[in-house]
């Protein structure tokens, strides 16, 4: 155990100090005249007193003090812990052992100076902000949790009948689900009349799981393979691993910039992107940096403001680029398939093709680099190839692929090569690729015509608020032994006064030698959150039309919409819809007038819940929902982000759908609906759902009955306030008030109660009859053998 010295011993060791025992008031203030020792260096000077002192850093005093050492040589040492607390970092010169602690003289610090003010006995030390350790802030990590899923199920529905001048259709598509902790199975059926006996397709059907912790997902049945940058996706059956990362919706994938600085004292930090405020954050004295800052992508730049204790400030600017087709450094993102090649889709249910397997893996080398290696591979056709994404921080981002292939055909071989950039004030992309004759991929289907080239061009021109946006592209895609296509193609977009918007549009194509033109505009105005209107023109080598339009969107809770058209010109139209959304669904009636013909169409679409034992009527389940419970108290409204989505029926239940899977969803209930009886441990509930499955939102509710009564004494006069009252089986003890009374919360039939007061108690037993109201007058009681 360390022994320090009397505390009164350091004003006598100041004094010493002040009458020139070793000269060390006139050599402290100038103490950067005196060279530091050398690294690793063994000090020819010891420790000789150690002193209590109060601490002020760049001008801020510290709360607490420290022991610093005084030295043979006249200087001053600080011992390791001391220099923790400061966040300095430790001199590299030979400690000196004082008391069993190591202690490093101050003017080994490089740039420190120190002056000791003898009257406050205070150490005061200007130190910059380079000999500080560094602080390191992540502005987007966060807290990853894990769902919440109950078992349960689902089943959607969407109808559709229609009737023309010829003809007759009934149309449904049909799904249904099961869930559980260990995943989500849906399957999807396509029914149709046509004045034939039913005809039923199956469409799709797949189990699949997915695991936050590892983001990915697995997934066995029917599915779309991953394309990758060379590739193309195609439908089939079988197995797929990938990397699924939005179950952590929070987690970035792109690099996101750093900023670094340097703060003398502490500080506070305001980051801004693109001149808009994003985050505040405070730092400690020294170099610190603030990674992943927040930022939307293409160029832009990060702008921090330092603001230190005395009000001083400081800006740091730093240009970025960020591209989502980045990942970040030592992050992974892939897709492994295996399986046979799905064909007739929708006409036929149960048709595979060939066995295939894919692989398609990327790779962040650094926050510079982006890698791709894919391969596909049949039992006569093989494909592999790889490409990379190039980050320039001040330009954008340059990509390229390569791939060859063998097959029955002969070899082939791919190339792609393409740069891209994304600014506030001028976008543009420029993109290539090229194939030989017999390159083949997995989509490729015998007798099919193999491209040759693609062009592809993008230009863009954000021209301000008030000036609008320009943009260009054009597509120019060729095939072996057959004409290509060109497309071209020019938009002009803004804001006219207040509520119009406008549009402008001009287009060519041409394939071999024919070729066609339009030009229009579309000017729309907003009557609200719901309702539009809109006019547009168009104008092409057949002819022109004209289109009037107004709508009325419908709300995302229950409510009415409509959408009325006309068109004349080169199509003649007249077209009329409403549409009516409840709790329970969404129905649709609409009639439409041509030249030709005329069609009436009535279309229902919702949905079945099974959850919680019970079943719930409701929308399409397209998404992630819930089951609120209340214990059995019907018509209490229900807010998901203290928006009222539902009120809970004689069950006291409410299906809220529509959440938002994988993330915290906040679930209220409005306490002035819960009669007194009920008493609710909390109003408000955080929970985390599964994509595409549900979980009960149980809230902690229960009915308890309370009552008043009448302590009295043994002589009639009132117990005195201040006495208290137990009940046996609880642990609360609850005060009696004026004139004897008490109130008792959460009472059963039979109740034993302490009364205690000035040392004296008693035990009283009430009985509480089945039918008693929920605050009962409980009468008088007397506390036997308690007196005045």
């Amino acid at each position: 155990m360390r022994h320090r010295p009397p505390y009164f011993l350091a004003p006598l060791a100041l004094l010493y100090l002040a009458a020139g025992g070793v000269g060390y008031a006139q050599t402290a203030a100038t103490p950067a005249t005196t060279p530091p020792p050398a690294a690793n260096k063994k000090a020819d000077y010891t420790c000789e007193a150690e002193l209590l002192l109060a601490i002020r850093i760049n001008g801020v005093p510290r709360l607490d003090c420290e022991h610093i050492a005084t030295l043979s040589n006249g200087r001053l040492a600080a011992n390791a812990e001391a220099l923790r607390h400061w966040r300095l970092r430790i001199p590299p010169v030979e400690p000196i052992l004082y008391e069993g602690e190591n202690y490093y003289p101050l003017d080994a610090i490089p740039g420190l100076h120190y002056q000791l003010d003898e009257a406050a006995q205070e150490l005061q030390l200007e130190i910059p902000a380079s000999a500080f350790e560094s602080s390191s802030f992540n502005l987007t990590a966060g807290l990853q949790r894990r769902p919440h899923v109950s078992p349960g199920g689902f089943f959607n529905y969407d109808l559709l009948t229609q009737q023309s001048t010829n003809s007759q259709n009934i149309n449904g598509q049909l799904e249904a689900g099961v869930f559980n902790q260990q995943g989500v199975g849906t399957t999807t059926v396509l029914w149709r009349n046509r004045g034939t006996p039913h005809n039923f397709t199956r469409l799709e059907t797949a189990w699949t799981h997915d695991d936050p912790e590892s983001i990915s997902r697995f997934q066995l049945g029917d599915n779309i393979s991953r394309a990758g940058t060379w590739g193309r996706a195609i439908r089939f059956g079988g197995l797929q691993w990938r990397s699924n990362f939005d179950t952590q919706p929070g987690f970035v994938t792109f690099p996101q910039p750093s900023a670094t600085g340097i703060a003398a004292l502490p500080s506070t930090v305001d980051v801004y992107v693109n001149n808009a405020r994003r985050t505040s954050q405070a730092v400690q004295s020294g170099p610190f940096e603030i990674s992943n800052v927040p930022v939307i992508t293409g160029a832009g730049e990060v702008q921090l403001v330092v603001t230190d204790l005395l009000g001083r400030q400081q800006i740091i600017s730093q240009p970025y680029y960020a591209s989502p087709s980045m990942l970040r450094e030592g992050l992974s993102d892939h897709s492994y398939e295996i399986g046979f090649d799905r064909q007739d889709y929708s006409l036929l249910s149960n048709r595979y093709g060939k066995p295939f397997t894919t692989a398609t893996h990327r790779y962040g080398i650094s926050n510079r680099f982006t890698r791709e290696l894919r391969a596909e591979v049949l039992a006569s056709q093989q494909t592999a190839g790889m490409g990379g994404v190039y980050l320039w921080p001040s330009f954008g981002t340059a990509q390229t692929a390569v791939a060859a292939s063998h097959s029955p055909d002969g070899n082939g071989a791919l190339f792609m090569a393409g740069i891209e950039q994304v600014s506030r004030k001028f976008s543009w992309s420029v993109q290539e690729q090229i194939s030989s004759p017999r390159f083949t991929e997995l989509s490729w289907v015998s007798g099919n015509v193999r491209p040759r080239s693609t062009q592809s061009l993008r230009l863009g021109f954000p021209l301000g608020e008030q000036g609008g946006s320009l943009s260009l592209n054009h597509v120019n895609q060729q095939y072996w032994g057959q004409p290509g296509n060109r497309i071209w193609s020019v938009n002009y977009s803004r804001n006219l006064f207040r509520e119009f918007y406008l549009l402008l549009y001009a287009t060519r194509s041409a394939s071999g030698a024919s070729s066609n033109r339009t030009i229009g505009f579309n000017i729309s105005y907003s009557f609200g959150d719901r309702t539009s209107a809109s006019a547009q023109y168009n104008r092409q080598n057949a002819g022109n039309d004209r289109t009037l339009q107004v709508q009325k969107n419908l709300p995302e809770g229950a409510g009415f919409g409509y959408r009325v058209l006309a068109q004349e010109g080169l199509s003649r139209r007249e077209e009329a819809n409403g549409s009516w959304q409840t709790d329970h669904g969404t129905y649709t009636a609409g009639a439409s007038q041509t030249p030709n013909d005329s069609t009436t169409r009535l279309g229902a679409s919702g949905g079945i819940a099974f959850l919680g034992g019970s079943t719930f009527a409701s929308r399409r389940i397209d998404g992630s929902f819930a089951v609120v419970d209340t214990g059995g108290y019907p018509d209490v409204r229900v807010y998901h982000e203290n928006r009222p989505v539902g009120t809970t029926d004689s069950k006291g239940q409410a299906l809220i759908p529509h959440l938002r899977p994988y993330q915290l969803n906040r679930i209220s209930i409005e306490q002035e609906d819960l009669p007194i009886e009920a008493q609710v441990e909390q109003l408000e509930l955080q929970i985390t759902p599964a994509l595409r499955s549900g979980t009960v939102a149980e809230f902690p509710i229960k009915k308890t009955r309370g009552g008043t009564l009448v302590i009295v004494l043994e002589d009639g006069s009132f117990i005195p306030s201040g006495a208290t009252v137990m009940m046996l089986d609880h642990e609360e003890e609850y005060p009696i008030g004026q004139r004897g009374e008490v109130f008792l919360p959460d009472l059963s039939e039979s109740n034993e109660l302490l009364v205690n007061w000035k040392g004296k108690g008693c035990q009283i037993n009430i009985k509480l009859p089945p039918d008693s109201p929920p605050l009962a007058d409980l009468g008088k009681y007397t506390c036997e053998g308690v007196l005045p």
